[in-house]
Parts: structure tokens; sequence; C-alpha cells
């Protein structure tokens, strides 16, 4: 797919996205932003043990430490 592939040609991709699966498929890091305020930053090995079950609760407003 077209993200996919302007990834692997080594660009940034900033995608913004409600769905979890994709945001966890495809990123190195992921942002949660609500009202316009950075409420979770997730990269690495936190990424990669985040659940979309996780991601969706961050989403819709469980806390998560930055």
């Amino acid at each position: 797919d077209l993200v996919r592939r302007i990834h692997r040609e080594g660009r940034t991709v900033i995608l913004a996205t409600h769905d979890v699966d994709l945001a966890l498929g495809l990123a190195e890091r992921v942002c949660v932003l609500r009202r316009g305020r950075l409420v979770a930053d997730i990269a690495g090995v936190n990424l990669s043990a985040t659940t979309p079950e996780r991601l969706a609760s961050i989403v819709a407003g469980a806390r998560h430490p930055l």
C-alpha cells in the first residue's frame, strides 16, 4: 500500500487516524492528541506491547503517562 511504500523509501509519514489497528500495524511511534493536547506518546518497546484495546482506551480518554 502507498503508506508502506513511502515509509520503505525512508520518508517520514504523518498519518491521522482513529483506526487503532492501522496505527499499530504501520507506526513506529503513536501520538494521541485530545483537544489539541498531547496525551500519549508511545514508541519502541512500549508500542510493541500496546494492544489495540489499550490504544483504543487511551484514545477514548483513559490516562496514559507521557
